[in-house]
């Protein structure tokens, strides 16, 4: 996608990562699910446009005309690519998720947030070998009435 000039997608969140990943202006022309919040942000962001896509067969050679004319207008303002690079360079500082998730797991109280982390309450309880289970703890709860 580097060498890509823009991008004209349907919005859908692989490409628009891929395309703002390698600093690639969009247009995006949203069909379903996330696709026109994916292209309302990218537009937001100033590193696309949005289009709508054709209703009907009909449509289409029209339509063909005014994706070409957003493609020559994303080309020939560079704050679009400007925008796309800016963009680039955010996610290039982000650390990969394998780094995050073995920095969370180096944190004291065994790396988990809040609710999730384990303490000696909710820590698995072993007894002569093995794990406890439902019953032990259904055991464990009549005991301490």
């Amino acid at each position: 996608m580097h060498a890509a000039a823009a991008v004209v997608c349907h919005g859908g969140s692989g490409t628009v990562l891929g395309a703002l990943g390698a600093g690639v202006p969009l247009i995006v022309l949203p069909m379903m699910a996330d696709q026109r919040a994916n292209g309302t942000m990218v537009a937001r962001a100033g590193a696309g446009l949005v289009l709508e896509p054709p209703e009907s067969a009909a449509e289409v050679p029209s339509k063909a005309a005014s994706i070409r004319s957003v493609v020559e207008r994303l080309l020939r303002e560079p704050a679009f690519r400007v925008a796309a690079q800016r963009i680039a360079s955010e996610m290039r500082r982000t650390l990969p998720p394998e780094v995050q998730v073995r920095t969370l797991l180096a944190v004291p109280g065994d790396g988990l947030p809040g609710p999730f982390r384990r303490t000696t309450s909710n820590a698995p309880a072993r007894r002569s070998g093995r794990r406890q289970t439902n019953g032990d703890i259904g055991d464990a709860r009549s005991r301490a009435r």
